[in-house]
């Protein structure tokens, strides 16, 4: 066994040099003789661990402290509620205070993230940055499924979500073409004016209390004879013969659908943040070295505060991958309880990350809960282990879930082992005889392969407590023999912080 006291990283400033943030600059230690670098970081960290072994204040805060000693910039995605109170610490600790970042309608001055306006915005009016969009109210709508216990949609079901998205990238194509934004109470104003049949779209008074014939217009004036101007004419098309020609019930389906979703972002929370002028982007959190706590919990704020850091987590993420300078500052996306907060496109994300050079560090109780967060069926069970797959970091405390253990045995792999084994056989006694027969016996061996760290041993680790409040961990990383042991596991200890 080995273990280590924690040892400051130099601190740099915020004004440090590219160089400082080189691959092999060391994050942690290990032990005396191994080092965990940013490059080793950039491959996805998971720490895995039962109540109370010890993950986000030992190996987590370590880790945590690291990064924010090298000047990361990050993304905070918290359960608790607590977790707020903590991060404060940990930033103040850090001598970085004024870089954290609350987002937050609890304050008067509470900052705002308009999503719908930023992509319009970042990529241009013309830019076909519908699918974005598009894209990003799939992922609301698997949160919100995720949030009511709801079953991904498939089979027959999916002519329902062709159809809504049918309806919402006519919807958005139509704004972005006449006016050059977004934002939520238009999309709802255009839905509910849409024409309900084909006689509708003939009908003066139709042309008159709808907003559709004006944002045509005005469209027309916008596209004029360019590239766009194809796009308008589907957009058209939609609007006077598709949409009104669908049956009344498929219609309102259709409709119904897509409103109760957006009617989230048109009043209380959700519209308190994340409508009106943008305050912050995720482009500046990450170019001026910015921590933002984005400060939902799903612990309180239930499937509300899911959305909203699934909208953050999602154009964080973005932000990361549009960066091209090879030297640029790190960022960290931070996901305690990650089950709460992971969705599947996580997965491209992490499959990337070293490129966009990101930690994503997911600490979870077991491999159990990720698969339940992606339902626990078949689908659920592959999402699940493609995107543990990727972390090629897998720190693993004590824990009583046995398929966490079993992962983390196989993991770790088999060693061929003799076994010996040997039998004793009693004779059978001769009542004629004036001696007792003596046993017989029998010895041999057998090689069988066994695991290195059978699953019970994890169930034993020491979690931390008095007198020195040490928690034991196993370490893997793929790839790479730990110099302390000569083997690809390390059995080591993280000291407690907070």
């Amino acid at each position: 066994m080995m273990f280590w006291r924690r040892r400051g990283a130099r601190q740099l400033s915020p004004a440090a040099e590219p160089s400082e943030w080189r691959l092999s600059t060391p994050l942690f230690r290990v032990s005396s003789r191994d080092v965990i670098t940013l490059g080793d970081a950039f491959e996805n960290i998971w720490a895995f661990g039962g109540t109370g072994s010890g993950k986000t204040t030992t190996s987590g805060f370590l880790i945590i402290c690291q990064m924010l000693r090298l000047y990361f910039s990050g993304l905070v995605l918290p359960v608790k509620s607590s977790e707020l109170e903590r991060w404060i610490r940990l930033m103040a600790d850090a001598g970085r205070s004024g870089d954290l970042i609350i987002f937050s309608d609890a304050d008067a001055n509470m900052h705002r993230f308009n999503f719908f306006a930023y992509n319009v915005e970042r990529f241009g009016q013309f830019s076909g940055c519908t699918d974005l969009v598009l894209n990003l109210l799939e992922e609301i709508q698997e949160v919100i499924n995720r949030a009511s216990s709801m079953k991904q949609t498939r089979g027959d079901e999916s002519f329902w979500v062709l159809s809504r998205r049918e309806l919402a990238r006519n919807v958005l194509d139509l704004l972005i073409l006449a006016t050059g934004t977004l934002s939520a109470p238009h999309i709802v104003e255009v839905i509910r004016d849409a024409p309900k049949s084909l006689s509708d779209v003939s009908n003066p008074d139709w042309h008159r209390e709808s907003i559709i014939p004006t944002l045509f217009k005005m469209a027309r004036q916008n596209v004029g004879n360019g590239p766009a101007a194809h796009d308008l004419q589907m957009v058209e098309g939609y609007f006077t013969k598709s949409f009104p020609g669908l049956a009344e019930k498929t219609r309102s389906v259709v409709e119904t659908a897509l409103l109760s979703m957006l009617d989230l972002f048109v009043r209380g929370k959700l519209h308190r943040l994340f409508s009106g002028i943008s305050t912050i982007t995720p482009d500046e959190v990450i170019d001026q070295g910015k921590v933002l706590f984005v400060d939902t919990p799903i612990k309180t704020d239930y499937g509300l505060g899911l959305i909203a850091q699934t909208l953050w987590k999602r154009h964080f993420q973005q932000a990361l991958e549009r960066r091209v300078d090879p030297h640029r500052r790190p960022a960290f996306i931070v996901m305690d309880e990650a089950q709460a907060t992971l969705t599947s496109s996580d997965q491209q994300f992490a499959a990337t990350s070293r490129a966009s050079r990101c930690v994503n560090l997911f600490m979870t109780q077991s491999i159990t809960n990720i698969t339940a967060a992606f339902g626990g069926d078949e689908g659920g069970r592959t999402i699940a282990e493609a995107l543990m797959g990727l972390g090629q970091i897998r720190i693993f405390h004590q824990n009583s879930d046995h398929a966490t253990n079993q992962a983390a045995a196989d993991l770790i792999g088999r060693r061929k082992q003799r076994m010996r084994s040997m039998s004793m056989q009693q004779q059978p006694s001769n009542p004629y005889s004036l001696f007792r027969q003596p046993p017989t016996s029998s010895a041999g061996s057998s090689e069988q392969w066994e695991h290195v760290l059978p699953p019970h041993i994890f169930t034993s680790l020491r979690k931390p407590s008095a007198p020195d409040f040490m928690a034991e961990t196993v370490i893997y990383h793929g790839g790479r023999r730990w110099v302390a042991t000569g083997d690809t596991w390390i059995r080591t200890f993280f000291p407690q912080g907070y």
